[in-house]
């Protein structure tokens, strides 16, 4: 019953996140470049598709490859960037909102080559080299809603 109630705000949402994208595809809203390659991992539904496990997996293959990768994440006020710097004590994991400053500031500090965005599939402020996007096999889009519904 409260899906039903929240299908309002999930369509102001929508339209409002196409917007955006198109004011980003048409160079009206800019993107930032780090000098160093950036890689987003990230999902189109809500959790649990394995978006930091596959982050910890990359950061990984690049050290064996001898590059200098960071991990670069939003922080939610949860314990991310704790859990990450305790499974990838070799690499920067790096909190900030506005990943164009922080990765700027980490890219500069810490020499990186490489930025692993842990859940940076929407974030369109910053260009990527790379989008991968994780789905749940089982459920592949969700209940077939946008966001809150």
């Amino acid at each position: 019953m409260i899906r039903y109630l929240l299908i309002p705000i999930s369509f102001v949402y929508c339209l409002l996140m196409r917007l955006r994208n198109l004011f980003y595809d048409s160079g009206v809203f800019k993107n930032h470049t780090l000098g160093a390659r950036v890689i987003s991992v990230g999902n189109i539904t809500w959790g649990g598709t394995g978006k930091t496990p596959l982050v910890l997996f990359l950061q990984q293959a690049f050290l064996e490859q001898g590059k200098n990768p960071g991990i670069l994440i939003r922080g939610y006020g949860s314990d991310e960037s704790t859990l990450l710097s305790s499974l990838a004590p070799n690499i920067p994991v790096m909190v900030g909102k506005d990943r164009v400053k922080t990765g700027k500031e980490a890219v500069k500090k810490h020499s990186l080559d490489t930025l692993l965005l842990d859940d940076g599939f929407q974030y369109r402020r910053l260009k990527r080299d790379l989008d991968i996007v994780c789905i749940d096999a089982l459920n592949p889009f969700g209940n077939g809603w946008v966001i809150p519904t």
